[in-house]
């Protein structure tokens, strides 16, 4: 089982980090973030992955579908509690915590069910390459916590070519690329990964993928951060998810490792 682990994830991970290095020539090609293929290569870039565990290994078994409540949630709130107390407690400290007008709450409604209708997928394109295919594997052959920290930091490499050009941070984009981006993919990674680990579920990780992608914006439709007010928030967030992470890695993954001692 370890030689085979170890062929399929050098290959799984030559296609995953040369296709994201592609698409990121591509985006740089047509403009950078700013440019007209953004959202388009951004899409291709969350299929790479299950794409890359496809090409891999035709068959892809026991990625996991059901959805226990308890954890479901916790993977639906957490990204949203994170992002809530991060950005907004730095708002609050800067003092520019601004209520915004009241959003119409009908159309915040549909237009998150269309998002989430799209991000759903996507965040499964992810997620079935990087928890469901790789971190198993890379548990096997490093053990349950290591196993969790490389995949995120994995991940965390493989955004690269898209946060160097301010895919994430447009105003400090090697700050952003080399510094912030990377503890805050290194956080909810973890998170992720111990998730997938307690669950054995894609399909719980993906939503709460999505919910990263889409719902974390929601507490700022409750109010209006400033422009200048990025970085603080970006800061302070990354800070609360590598605490998180700590603590995951301390309490619940290490628990993992002792079990399979």
């Amino acid at each position: 089982m370890g030689l085979n682990d170890g062929r399929e994830c050098r290959t799984f991970l030559a296609l995953a980090l040369g296709l994201s290095g592609l698409l990121g020539v591509l985006l740089a090609a047509t403009g950078g973030p700013e440019g007209p293929g953004r959202n388009v290569l951004g899409f291709a870039l969350m299929i790479v992955p299950a794409a890359s565990a496809l090409a891999t290994r035709a068959r892809l078994e026991g990625l996991g579908w059901r959805l226990p409540l308890g954890w479901t949630l916790l993977g639906l709130v957490y990204p949203v509690a994170i992002f809530a107390l991060g950005g907004l407690g730095a708002l609050a400290a800067l003092g520019h915590l601004r209520p915004a007008e009241p959003p119409d709450l009908r159309r915040l409604a549909a237009s998150s069910a269309i998002s989430l209708a799209i991000l759903v997928p996507l965040a499964l394109g992810e997620e079935i390459g990087w928890r469901g295919f790789l971190q198993p594997r890379f548990e096997r052959l490093f053990g349950p916590r290591r196993g969790i920290v490389a995949v995120a930091l994995v991940w965390a490499l493989w955004h690269v070519p898209f946060a160097i050009q301010g895919y994430y941070q447009p105003d400090h984009p090697i700050l952003g690329a080399l510094v912030l981006a990377p503890i805050a993919h290194l956080g909810i990674g973890v998170f992720f990964g111990w998730l997938h680990l307690r669950t054995r579920s894609v399909l719980v990780v993906a939503l709460s993928h999505a919910m990263l992608n889409h719902g974390t914006k929601l507490p700022f439709r409750l109010f209006e951060p400033r422009p200048e007010d990025d970085l603080a928030m970006f800061v302070s967030v990354g800070a609360l998810l590598a605490l998180g992470a700590a603590a995951i890695l301390a309490r619940g993954a290490s628990s993992a490792d002792r079990r399979q001692d």
